[in-house]
C-alpha cells in the first residue's frame, strides 16, 4: 500500500553551516562554538549527543572537550541554551563522553584524563541543572554506559583498565551501588541492556549475550564469534520486539551486520547494509533502532536512515551529511545519532561541526511495499525489465520530478516528466542493474514513494 505524504519544507539554519548532500531529511537547528578547543587526537570538539524530556519540554545534550551542554529545543526554530556542566576535566585530551538518562537524572562519563562519573539532577529544567553527584570513588573512567531502565541498574564498560562489565544499583538514583564487576573474552567496547538481557559488543572478539537475572551470576546465552568480514564489533542496538540486533564494527570500508537474535544460542545473519557503496573506506560510529527504522551516525556520511521492516532487506530512505570533507581514512564526522524524541526530531553530533537538530518526517513516512511485489495500480508493470508506466493519482505541475534511488541511497535516475497535467508518462529502465529501488514522485504539495523491482528475466 503507497502512502501520499505532505512534503515538509521547514529548513533553518543556524552557526553558519552552509546547507549539505541530503535526502528527505531537513535541518532545523546547528550550534557551535569555535571558542571551545578540539582533541589533539581527532581534532574533535564534541562528541555523544542524547535527548531527554522533562515536563513536557524536549533537550538535546552535547559532549564537548570542555563538558556537557543542554539545550532546549521544545520548538526547534527557537532554541536556548538553558545549562552547562564542565567536566571533571578537560582539554586537548579528551575525546569521549557518554550518557545516558534514567528517572529524571543524566549519568555523565569519560573516557580520558583523571575524570569522574557526574551524576547530573535535571529536575530544575529549563532554568538550570544540579550535579548532585561527582566522583572517581566507583570509577575514573567509562568508554560506554548504559541503563536498563526496568531494572534501575547501569552498566559500564571499558575505561580504567575494566576488561569486562561492571554494574550499578539506580535503586538510589544519587548513590550508585556496585552489584558485580565480572569479565569477559575481551574489552567491551559497548553494551546494550534491555530487562536483564545485555548485549556486549567485545570488539576483537564478537557478539556475546548475558542473562543478568542473577545478578550475581551472570550467565552466557549466547554469541557469535565471527560475522561476514568482520573486523571490530564496536556497538548495536536492539529492535523493539527483540528479535534483530544490528552493529556497527567502526571500521572503514565494513559493513553493518542485520542480525536475528531470536534464538540467542544460534545468531544468524539476516542481511548487511553497505553505508557508501561509492567510499570503499566508508564507516559506521553508531546507531539507533526506533520502531521500523535504523538510524545511523555514519563518520564521514552524516546522518543514514534505513527502512527496516524488512531486516532481510534494509532500504535507505533518508541521510544528511554532516561533515563536507572528503577524508575517509581517520575518525571525524557524525559521531552519535539520537531518535528517541517523543516529537520524532532527530538529534547528532558531528566531531568538528557540533550539534543538529531534524526533521525526519518526509523520510520515516515513506512506506515501502511488502515484498509480494504485486502491480500497482500506480505503477506497472512492476516487475519491470525496460519501461515502467506512471498512472498518478492527481494531475501533475510542471515542477514534478521523479528520482529512482538504489537500496543505498544513492540516486541513479531523475527525469522532469514532460508536459504539465499529465496523468500517465512512461520511465525508461532499461540503463539499471536488476535489483531494488525506490521510485519516488515530488510535487509541488506532496511526495509519494514506491518500492519497485528491476528484473530483466
Amino acid at each position: 500500500m503507497n502512502k501520499l505524504v505532505a512534503l515538509i519544507v521547514s529548513f533553518a539554519l543556524s552557526g553558519g553551516i552552509a546547507a549539505q548532500d541530503s535526502l528527505n531529511v531537513s535541518l532545523l537547528f546547528h550550534w557551535m562554538d569555535t571558542t571551545i578547543v578540539p582533541s589533539s587526537a581527532f581534532n574533535n570538539t564534541y562528541n555523544e549527543i542524547w535527548g531527554v524530556t522533562v515536563d513536557g519540554r524536549e533537550y538535546a545534550i552535547i559532549g564537548s572537550t570542555d563538558g556537557t551542554h543542554f539545550f532546549d529545543i521544545t520548538d526547534p526554530m527557537n532554541v536556548d541554551t538553558v545549562a552547562f556542566v564542565a567536566g571533571a576535566d578537560d582539554g586537548t585530551n579528551i575525546v569521549h563522553r557518554d550518557y545516558h538518562d534514567y528517572n529524571g537524572y543524566l549519568y555523565a562519563v569519560c573516557d580520558e584524563g583523571p575524570s569522574t562519573l557526574q551524576i547530573i539532577d535535571m529536575s530544575f529544567l529549563p532554568d538550570s541543572v544540579v550535579v548532585v553527584y561527582d566522583s572517581d570513588s566507583l570509577f575514573a573512567r567509562s568508554h560506554n554506559i548504559f541503563i536498563d531502565e526496568a531494572k534501575a541498574r547501569l552498566y559500564t564498560c571499558a575505561g580504567n583498565g575494566n576488561n569486562g562489565i561492571r554494574v550499578f544499583s539506580l535503586t538510589d538514583p544519587e548513590n550508585p551501588v556496585e552489584l558485580v564487576n565480572f569479565s569477559t573474552p575481551s574489552i567491551v567496547h559497548d553494551i546494550f541492556v534491555r530487562n536483564d538481557t545485555a548485549f556486549a559488543n567485545v570488539s576483537d572478539t564478537g557478539l556475546f549475550i548475558y542473562d543478568m537475572s542473577n545478578i550475581s551470576s551472570p550467565q552466557l546465552i549466547g554469541f557469535r564469534l565471527s560475522f561476514p568480514d568482520t573486523v571490530y564489533n564496536h556497538s548495536g542496538w536492539l529492535n523493539g520486539d527483540g528479535s534483530v540486533y544490528i552493529l556497527a564494527e567502526e571500521t572503514h570500508g565494513r559493513n553493518l551486520k542485520v542480525c536475528d537474535v531470536s534464538n540467542t544460542a544460534s545468531i544468524t545473519v539476516l542481511s548487511e547494509i553497505n553505508i557508501n557503496s561509492s567510499e570503499p573506506n566508508s564507516i559506521a560510529h553508531n546507531l539507533i533502532i526506533q520502531g521500523d527504522f535504523l538510524y545511523v551516525s555514519s563518520y564521514y556520511d552524516g546522518l543514514q536512515i534505513y527502512n527496516i521492516s524488512d531486516p532481510s532487506n534494509p532500504v535507505k530512505v533518508g541521510y544528511y551529511d554532516t561533515y563536507s570533507l572528503a577524508n575517509f581514512k581517520s575518525y571525524k564526522g557524525a559521531w552519535g545519532v539520537y531518535p528517541l524524541l517523543p516529537s520524532g526530531l532527530v538529534l547528532v553530533s558531528d566531531m568538528q561541526t557540533g550539534l543538529y537538530v531534524f526533521d525526519v518526517s518526509v523520510a520515516t513516512a515513506i512506506v515501502v511495499e511488502e515484498a509480494t511485489f504485486k502491480s500497482s495500480s500506480l505503477i506497472y508493470p512492476n516487475p519491470a525489465a525496460d519501461k515502467l508506466t506512471i498512472r498518478s493519482e492527481k494531475m501533475l505541475s510542471e515542477n514534478a520530478l521523479i528520482s529512482i534511488y538504489d537500496r543505498l541511497g544513492k540516486l541513479v535516475k531523475q527525469i522532469h516528466p514532460t508536459g504539465a497535467g499529465m496523468l500517465e508518462f512512461s520511465v525508461d529502465i532499461s540503463n539499471l542493474s536488476d535489483g531494488f529501488y525506490i521510485l519516488q514522485i515530488t510535487d509541488d504539495d506532496s511526495t509519494i514513494a514506491h518500492k519497485i523491482l528491476k528484473s530483466s528475466n
